[in-house]
């Protein structure tokens, strides 16, 4: 997914203010895993924003038709959302183009 939006950002990047912001990895529990989420983040002229580890919390909040703040608001899980928020506020602004 990562390689076709940076496609679109580089197409339309000249004739406008679109920008790619960073990568964000949803863990998958594979080897080298966040190895290889920053190599792609570098060789996008990126950075990786957040790695989000996997927690089976995502599901049970699913199954509730809830998020996982609004089910474990107190959770790891959570915790790690709230900050993923935080770097892209953060990184507003500072977007590059592939």
């Amino acid at each position: 997914a990562a390689n076709n939006i940076a496609r679109a950002i580089l197409k339309y990047a000249a004739g406008g203010s679109v920008r790619l912001g960073g990568l964000i990895c949803n863990e998958r529990q594979t080897d080298r895993e966040l190895d290889l989420a920053e190599a792609l983040a570098a060789k996008l002229n990126s950075k990786l924003i957040h790695f989000v580890p996997r927690d089976n919390i995502v599901q049970h909040a699913e199954l509730r038709k809830m998020t996982v703040i609004q089910y474990a608001p107190d959770s790891q899980q959570a915790a790690e959302y709230r900050t993923l928020a935080q770097r892209i506020h953060d990184n507003s602004g500072k977007g590059t183009i592939p």
